[in-house]
């Protein structure tokens, strides 16, 4: 595991821990596969590239998405609110001196601020943003999360493929970083070179002699914008999430993963089936009308209901 420097950029950071996370990519792809293609693709892929058709069924993908949207509808309910403030008996009383008037002015008060926070949680997305983490969780096991101040989407993630992450002995980060590719930049950054899409490295690092998380960002070599320092970890406008962490992870690991094997053995059995079926309602017509032998092509490459010159004896199962 690489050790970060004080003079350590941000990409040079990246670049030392993309190889700790190979094994966790191959690993989410494989998952993917079988369940839904679309989550993690090939570095090669872009907005573009068609999806093959990878698996003989797509039973995995019918349990990832239902997973997602009953984990989803229990996490932000429709038509109901996700959450509800409980004011402390002692200080309810304090604040209303016990009468009953006040009691229920407060409680309006507090209904009326749930309405407020449940109207910003649809106006920025934020239900959709939820459903696409669960499947980043549940097939690929670790993701990274960002409150946006801008856009009309309040939260963004960032897949496993754009990110690198130093985790502890427990489990939980000291230093990451990800990396965004823009095609316009901020107003107040100039980079050295005009390209097409720029490549933006944002790294935090927890200060081990300030105690502080120390935020810096990349553009094209340089350090761009000012360095930001966040007192605690849930101060940082970005979060790491993942799903099971065991003791000399690099990343968290998938909830998919535990049934892998299950998924992999049921495409096969569903390839064997839709292959013997194919097979078994293969239907020719032989017609020995030239009284010569049956040719192996023309059984081959014929469709289904086809007649063909040949002995139907000649054929067998």
């Amino acid at each position: 595991m690489a050790e970060p420097t004080d003079t350590q950029l941000p990409s040079e950071f990246y670049s030392s821990l993309e190889s700790d996370r190979s094994q966790y990519e191959d690993r989410a792809k494989l998952i993917a596969k079988l369940t839904l293609p679309y989550v993690i693709r090939e570095d090669s892929d872009t907005g573009t590239t068609a999806m093959t058709d990878s698996t003989s069924q797509s039973y995995g993908g019918r349990l990832i998405n239902t997973l997602k949207a009953k984990m989803g509808m229990a996490l932000l309910p429709p038509s109901t609110s996700s959450f509800r403030y409980v004011p402390k008996p002692e200080e309810l009383q304090a604040l209303t001196q016990g009468s009953p008037e006040n009691i229920a002015k407060v409680y309006q008060a507090l209904s009326s601020n749930i309405s407020i926070v449940n109207a910003e949680i649809e106006l920025q997305q934020v239900r959709s943003t939820l459903f696409d983490l669960i499947i980043q969780l549940l097939v690929v096991g670790s993701v990274i999360v960002e409150k946006k101040k801008d856009g009309r989407k309040g939260v963004m993630i960032h897949p496993l493929q754009s990110f690198v992450v130093d985790l502890d002995s427990q489990g939980y980060p000291v230093q990451m970083c990800f990396v965004e590719k823009l095609k316009r930049l901020p107003k107040d950054v100039t980079p050295k070179e005009i390209a097409d899409e720029y490549d933006l490295y944002t790294m935090a690092t927890l200060d081990t002699e300030s105690d502080k998380w120390i935020v810096t960002q990349e553009i094209q070599g340089e350090l761009v914008g000012k360095e930001q320092s966040y007192k605690n970890y849930d101060d940082l406008p970005f979060r790491y999430l993942g799903w099971t962490w065991m003791t000399g992870d690099q990343y968290h690991r998938p909830y998919a993963e535990d049934y892998y094997q299950d998924l992999n053995q049921l495409d096969k059995l569903a390839k064997l089936l839709t292959d013997g079926a194919i097979v078994s309602a293969k239907m020719l017509l032989f017609v020995n009308e030239r009284g010569g032998r049956t040719r192996k092509d023309a059984v081959a490459d014929s469709a289904n209901g086809d007649v063909i010159d040949g002995v139907a004896d000649d054929v067998t199962t």
